[in-house]
């Protein structure tokens, strides 16, 4: 298997369960499986979404393309000590400047930029003030 180069967010995977999901990005999320991969942060808020869903036939196929699909698919890369060194030094900078961000955008920021990664989002602009000050790499598929 390649190395993994996007780390997905969680906006990139919830798209396959939309009622129309964008035919491109499916597509491109083909395309690049092999060299893709979710943050155990992407994991834990996707396991969430599903969870909070009541019980029934969505929560059933949300459950079924998180365990069938997505865990057997993507590496994992877990938000470690370098990730949380790096979010510790981009949240001082952010709060120095009077900026507050998502923690779990920054967390999933940080652990694209611990191992070297492109960040795909449906919202790069929630990562902008991240990418100010440090050296993350963001796309969107939707553009």
């Amino acid at each position: 298997m390649a190395r993994p180069y996007y780390l997905l967010d969680t906006n990139v995977l919830s798209t396959v369960t939309k009622l129309t999901p964008d035919q491109d990005v499916l597509d491109k999320i083909k395309f690049y499986t092999p060299y893709c991969a979710i943050s155990s942060i992407v994991w834990y808020e996707l396991l969430l979404e599903m969870k909070k869903l009541p019980d029934g036939r969505k929560k059933e196929f949300h459950q079924k393309y998180l365990y069938e699909h997505v865990q057997v698919t993507y590496p994992m890369i877990p938000f470690d000590d370098h990730a949380a060194f790096i979010a510790s030094d981009i949240g001082s900078k952010l709060a120095a400047n009077g900026i507050v961000i998502a923690s779990i955008d920054l967390l999933v920021a940080s652990t694209a930029i611990a191992n070297n990664m492109i960040l795909i989002t449906r919202n790069p602009k929630d990562y902008l003030a991240i990418q100010n000050v440090s050296s993350l790499m963001v796309e969107s598929w939707w553009e």
